[in-house]
């Protein structure tokens, strides 16, 4: 279970069961995360509140080469672990394809729940796999990952709705010229004189 509380010094203080990770603040211009893990002493993140905010999730990753590139640098992978993380990430990213293209169909027979649930028993079965091929400080180092997102999707899910932005189609000026000048010769025409005794 994850106690989370913030200090007055903006750093944010994360406990789970193996010890207490505290974030403090660092330089936002650098945008990275270090990690170092002791077991006498707690993990601490250098993170300010902007790079919370801007904190990647692994998974986000466009491509699975990068994912697992992020991945390495974040949990000091070994090269047997990271042809695990490939072959497994792999999977889950096609049980995810899978799961998007069904829930964006107009299929009226689509089970949404069973969707989710396919989605989600992906998501757990790579996370299970991958945590056995892990070490315990490599395990540390994921569950801080995991702590610094949630306190990111707390975060925005604080924030107010963005404003709506209001789309302006592109006008084509000598169009309108163009229509204008048709409509004021068609009137010209029409505007013929009547002719005398009617």
């Amino acid at each position: 279970m994850l106690q989370l509380t913030l200090a007055q010094n903006n750093s944010s203080t994360v406990t789970t069961g193996n010890g207490t990770l505290t974030t403090m603040g660092t330089s936002p211009s650098t945008g990275t995360v270090s990690l170092s893990d002791q077991s006498s002493v707690p993990s601490t993140v250098a993170l300010t509140d902007g790079t919370i905010m801007d904190y990647k999730s692994v998974y986000e990753s466009a491509t699975l080469e990068e994912e697992v590139k992020m991945a390495t640098e974040r949990f000091s992978l070994t090269k047997a672990q990271q042809d695990v993380w490939l072959t497994e990430a792999a999977d889950r990213r096609v049980a995810e394809k899978r799961a998007h293209e069904q829930l964006e169909s107009k299929d009226a027979n689509i089970n949404k729940d069973n969707v989710y649930k396919g989605l989600r028993g992906s998501q757990n079965t790579f996370y299970q796999k991958i945590t056995g091929y892990l070490s315990p400080s490599q395990k540390q180092a994921m569950e801080t990952d995991r702590a610094i997102l949630e306190e990111k999707r707390k975060r925005v899910a604080k924030l107010p709705p963005p404003v709506p932005t209001v789309t302006v189609i592109p006008v084509d000026s000598v169009a309108i010229k163009a229509a204008e000048k048709e409509k004021t010769q068609g009137k010209k025409s029409k505007k013929k004189k009547k002719p005398v005794g009617a």
